[in-house]
């Protein structure tokens, strides 16, 4: 288990202040998590405590992630937690809910108030719930608050239902889940330049390990690089057309854009999912093709105006 000080990047140092601590896998960081993050951040400015959030190093259902580890927790610095703590799942896997919240929760980290979601599990067989954890917190001198769902559609908001989407190319709905554009963000890296060959010239990055990816296929997207948000398409998938590729890559065209990107971090935004990505007959039939996706992509940006807020 690891203390992080999410503000200086080092180890967390408990200083007897009681924490406000946030439990969950907050994986993707959606809507619904920001919600209960920043009520937790209220919820220890009023107790004058530190905010925390109680965390796992891996999904403990098993899935892949939709943020790196190190995404994840960067997003809970910006929204204001101080302290993460980061456990192996098999560290408590096998705790009694009793047992987790009094050597865990308030005999380890002195925790005086959870905060948690409506549909929280907990405790060897995931046999202790929301109202398990506000009974045993007051017991213990403490307290926890249970968040309501956050809402999408009528349904709950839930990284399952991110993951979904992603899995259709649906970027629209994963943007509106996670309530900001899906991004990936990762080095150029080499590659065989057949796209500046054919006059489209593109950035190739490979998707981080351990996070699902969306659905194979051409998207019009966006790339930020530094202050600037260049039009773009992007194909993320094995380039049937001009080798066979045992892993799936993203590789990008920027409209109008031909500055030299290799081993810059960049981040490019999957806005629409355009096609299949197809095994064409030749380079000039490939070349066709990413001009007819310009177009599209042109035309897409210019009805849907991308902003970064």
């Amino acid at each position: 288990m690891k203390l992080l000080d999410l503000q200086t990047g080092g180890d967390f140092v408990p200083s007897g202040v009681p924490l406000v601590c946030a439990i969950g896998n907050f994986d993707g960081i959606h809507i619904g998590h920001e919600s209960l993050l920043r009520q937790t951040c209220a919820l220890a400015e009023r107790y004058r405590a530190v905010p925390a959030v109680f965390t796992f190093s891996e999904n403990t259902s098993g899935a892949p992630t939709v943020l790196s580890p190190e995404e994840k927790v960067r997003r809970m610095a910006d929204i204001g937690i101080v302290c993460a703590v980061v456990c192996g799942f098999d560290e408590v896997r096998a705790l009694s809910p009793e047992a987790f919240v009094s050597d865990v929760l308030t005999g380890g980290l002195a925790v005086s108030l959870a905060v948690c979601g409506f549909n929280f599990r907990f405790g060897a067989g995931g046999v202790g719930n929301a109202e398990t954890l506000r009974t045993l917190m007051k017991r213990a001198g403490g307290d926890a608050v249970v968040m309501p769902p956050s809402l999408y559609a009528g349904e709950p908001i839930s990284s399952s239902r991110i993951r979904a989407a992603l899995g259709r190319g649906d970027m629209e709905t994963v943007s509106a889940l996670l309530g900001r554009p899906y991004a990936v963000t990762a080095p150029v890296v080499p590659g065989k330049h057949l796209g500046g060959s054919l006059g489209f010239p593109t950035v190739n990055q490979m998707p981080p390990a351990g996070v699902l990816a969306p659905r194979v296929g051409v998207y019009v997207s966006v790339c930020r690089i530094g202050d600037r948000l260049i039009p773009a398409v992007s194909d993320f998938g094995l380039r049937p057309t001009v080798e066979k590729q045992e892993k799936p890559r993203w590789e990008t065209h920027l409209l109008g854009f031909e500055e030299d990107l290799y081993n810059r971090i960049i981040s490019v935004y999957p806005l629409f999912y355009l096609r299949d990505e197809v095994r064409f007959s030749s380079p000039e039939e490939l070349a066709k093709a990413i001009r007819h996706d310009s177009e599209q992509a042109r035309a897409y940006l210019a009805a849907h105006p991308f902003r970064l807020t």
